[in-house]
């Protein structure tokens, strides 16, 4: 139901997809930071969702939470966070020792992590790999002799129960010659066929002349967790073997920015929810250790000036620190532009 329901969007409706997926991966991001603030005692003047002009504005226990007219990302204001008269009061972020700071820093990408692995949860849940379906069948075919058609699921291949189709095109092409036996159903109903496997299957085909792909749903038992735990490791390792792989000459990073993003959604859309999901939560993940980058605007740059604190004794100005961030976003947005710009160039052109 829901792959038919993502199926059915049209443009506006991949991009809404993929603007709140980014927003909700922002907004758990700013919930990080929120909560760490609000556990020590910080006064956190706003919570928005989105970008002004606001929208709905409500005030509760100190805090204004404002939703806002543009949904991409949001934000978080907290007493004295550029320190200034207001770090000197004792409800202020400046006002708080040092492992205070860092952790209210360092909560919001834990946050993205946890979102990540929350997202890959879901999907490892709900839409699991439980089975192989046939897509297509080549005419002529050892498949299409069999009576096998698109749509047919695949139960049994050679009494190899609930097979995928990793290991179904692998016992294929190691049996070519072979009578293969499969069950299949159609419809409801349940039917046995067999067929032989070519040794040399004209070119664009293979040896069946099948066209598969996975079933999906619902998994409970624990390999749901195992594997969700498996894939926010390899999301989280992602970026730093690409970097390592870069500077090895090895291969090449590509940035992308929100455009590349919304198309990348837009194309995960056409292809269930799973991939939806997985998505998000890799993406959730990569914010993550962007945010830890030692950029002076970022979370880690932040949090690397304070360490730099540690090291000299005393605190670096707050003049010192705003010019530095004030730089540091200028760079940013610069960075936002160009990525942004190859975006536009590289879907327009209908480039990789």
């Amino acid at each position: 139901m829901i792959e038919a329901l993502l199926g059915t969007l049209g443009t506006a409706g991949t991009i809404a997809v993929g603007l709140g997926t980014l927003t909700l991966i922002v907004v758990a991001h700013e919930l990080g930071h929120f909560a760490a603030a609000r556990l020590l005692g910080i006064r956190v003047l706003e919570f928005a969702v989105g970008f002004p002009p606001h929208l709905l504005r409500r005030r509760s226990a100190g805090t204004t939470f404002t939703l806002n007219l543009f949904p991409i990302g949001g934000y978080l204001r907290m007493l004295g966070e550029t320190g200034g008269s207001a770090g000197s009061a004792p409800d202020s972020f400046a006002a708080q020792p040092v492992w205070g700071r860092l952790l209210v820093l360092a909560a919001g990408p834990l946050a993205n992590v946890l979102a990540g692995f929350g997202f890959l949860l879901v999907a490892a849940l709900l839409f699991a790999p439980v089975g192989t379906r046939v897509t297509a069948v080549d005419p002529g075919s050892p498949a299409a002799q069999a009576g096998i058609q698109a749509g047919d699921r695949i139960l049994i291949l050679d009494e190899r129960d609930g097979i995928l189709p990793a290991e179904f095109s692998s016992v294929v092409a190691d049996r070519t010659g072979d009578r293969l036996q499969l069950v299949l159903e159609r419809s409801g109903r349940q039917f046995r066929v067999a067929a032989v496997p070519r040794a040399d299957p004209p070119p664009g085909q293979g040896p069946l002349g099948l066209h598969i792909n996975y079933v999906r749903g619902p998994d409970l038992s624990g390999r749901a967790l195992s594997r969700a735990l498996i894939q926010t490791g390899e999301a989280i390792t992602l970026l730093p073997r690409y970097t390592a792989g870069a500077l090895a000459g090895e291969g090449q990073i590509n940035l992308t920015g929100v455009v590349g993003i919304l198309d990348t959604f837009g194309q995960a859309t056409l292809l269930g929810p799973a991939l939806v999901l997985g998505l998000a939560g890799s993406i959730s993940i990569q914010v993550a250790l962007f945010n830890l980058l030692p950029w002076p605007v970022l979370d880690g740059g932040r949090m690397t000036l304070i360490l730099i604190e540690v090291a000299r004794g005393r605190r670096i100005s707050p003049e010192a620190e705003k010019a530095l961030q004030v730089a540091s976003m200028a760079a940013l947005l610069i960075l936002v532009v160009v990525v942004t710009a190859a975006d536009i160039s590289r879907i327009a052109g209908g480039g990789p």
